[in-house]
C-alpha cells in the first residue's frame, strides 16, 4: 500500500544528529570542568553549543550574559596553549561587582588557577591563560597587535565601535599542529540594546546578510536566568524611563518597539541640538571665565551695536541722490 507521506530528507536527519551530538559534547565538557561551578540555563546551553565563528547572546538585562561569556571562555582551559580574551569598554566596567573580573574571582579563587596582576589574568595548571582587557579609546585595540587568542568575547558589545570589534578578528588564530589545533576559533559577544554601537550591532546580526554569513543571535530575558529574582528586578526596571526600560526588559536589538523608541529618542536629541545651534545668542548665553555672563553680555552688546550701524549705513546710502544732468520741464511731465 502506497503512502502519501514523503520520506524525511537525509540532510535534516544528519543535522539533527550532529546537533544532538554537539550539545552532548558541550554539556560533558562544561560539567566536567572544575573551573565552572554553575549549571548553565537552557538559553546558555544553546549559546555554548553553537559551532559558528561569530555569535551574540542576551538582549535583556539579567539574562545571564556575563555568566555565558565566562563559561564559554573557560571551556578549553584544559588545553595547554589555549588563550582566551574577555573585553569590556573600560577597566572600571570590568571590575564592577558581579562583572567579569569579579565573577572570575568568585569562581576561581578556591581552585588551583593563579591570578596575575590582581586578577587581570588567570593562569591554569595546564598552561592555558584567561586574559581580561578593555578598549577605552579607539586606538587601544592595537595593544593586542601580535597577540593570538582562540576565543575573544565582548561584554556589552553596543558600547564598542565596529572598528574595534572587527579588528579583534585579526587576533583570533591557532597553530596548524599541537594540542590546540582542534580548539574552535570563536568570536562571542553579549549585550543589551542601546549604546553607541546599537545600529552597527543590529545591522551585523539582525539583517538577512548577517544571517546568510552565519552569524547567530541567542536571545535571553529575565525568565531565562534561574539564578536571578526576576520579579523583584522587573520592579526596579519599572522606575526607568520608557526607552531605557524597553531596552533592558525587551532586550532584542531587532525588536520593532525597541528600534522605534530608540529612533524617537535620537530624533528628539537631534532636534534639541539643532534648536540650540540655530538659536540667536542671548546676553547671558556665553559665560565668562568666572561664570558671571560678563563676556556674553559684552558680545551681545557689540553684536547689536554693529548691526545697528550697518542698518544706519544702509539707510544713508538709500537716501543719497547722485547728481546727474539737469533737464527742464514742467512738474508732472515725466521729467526727472
Amino acid at each position: 500500500m502506497e503512502t502519501s507521506e514523503k520520506p524525511r530528507p537525509a540532510s535534516t536527519h544528519l543535522d539533527s544528529e550532529a546537533l544532538a551530538r554537539r550539545v552532548a559534547e558541550t554539556m560533558n565538557r562544561v560539567r566536567s570542568n572544575a573551573y565552572i561551578p554553575v549549571e548553565p540555563s537552557a538559553r546558555q546551553w544553546a549559546f555554548l553549543s553553537l559551532d559558528v565563528k561569530e555569535a551574540l547572546y542576551g538582549g535583556a538585562a539579567g539574562g545571564g550574559k556575563s555568566y555565558a561569556l565566562l563559561v564559554a571562555a573557560l571551556e578549553h582551559v584544559h588545553v595547554s596553549t589555549y588563550r582566551a580574551l574577555l573585553l569590556r569598554r573600560t577597566y572600571s566596567d570590568l571590575n564592577l561587582p558581579d562583572a567579569l573580573m569579579d565573577l572570575a574571582k568568585q569562581w576561581l579563587a578556591e581552585t588551583d588557577a593563579k591570578p596575575i596582576g590582581g586578577g587581570r589574568e588567570w593562569a591554569f595548571p595546564s598552561g592555558a591563560r584567561l586574559v581580561f582587557g578593555h578598549l577605552d579609546s579607539e586606538n587601544q585595540k592595537y595593544r593586542y597587535q601580535g597577540a593570538a587568542f582562540h576565543f575573544v568575547g565582548f561584554d556589552e558589545l553596543t558600547q564598542f565601535t565596529e572598528s574595534q570589534y572587527r579588528y579583534l578578528f585579526s587576533r583570533i588564530r591557532r597553530r596548524a599542529a599541537g594540542d590546540a589545533s582542534g580548539v574552535p576559533l570563536r568570536m562571542r559577544a553579549a549585550t543589551n540594546p542601546g549604546g553607541i554601537g546599537h545600529e552597527w550591532v543590529h545591522d551585523r546580526f539582525f539583517t538577512q546578510q548577517g544571517i546568510a554569513e552565519g552569524r547567530r543571535f541567542i536571545p535571553a530575558k529575565l525568565v531565562d536566568n534561574p539564578h536571578l529574582d526576576a520579579d523583584s528586578y522587573r520592579q526596579q526596571l519599572a522606575e526607568l524611563d520608557p526607552v531605557t526600560r524597553m531596552q533592558l526588559e525587551e532586550g532584542d536589538l531587532g525588536h520593532p518597539s525597541v528600534r522605534k523608541l530608540l529612533q524617537a529618542e535620537r530624533f528628539r536629541a537631534g532636534a534639541g541640538r539643532r534648536v540650540r545651534a540655530s538659536a540667536p545668542p542671548d546676553d547671558g548665553a556665553r559665560l565668562g571665565p568666572r561664570g558671571d555672563g560678563r563676556r556674553g553680555r559684552l558680545r551681545g552688546r557689540r553684536a547689536r551695536e554693529l548691526a545697528q550701524r550697518r542698518l544706519e549705513d544702509r539707510g544713508r546710502r538709500q537716501r543719497t541722490v547722485r547728481p546727474g544732468p539737469v533737464r527742464e520741464g514742467r512738474a508732472g511731465d515725466g521729467a526727472a
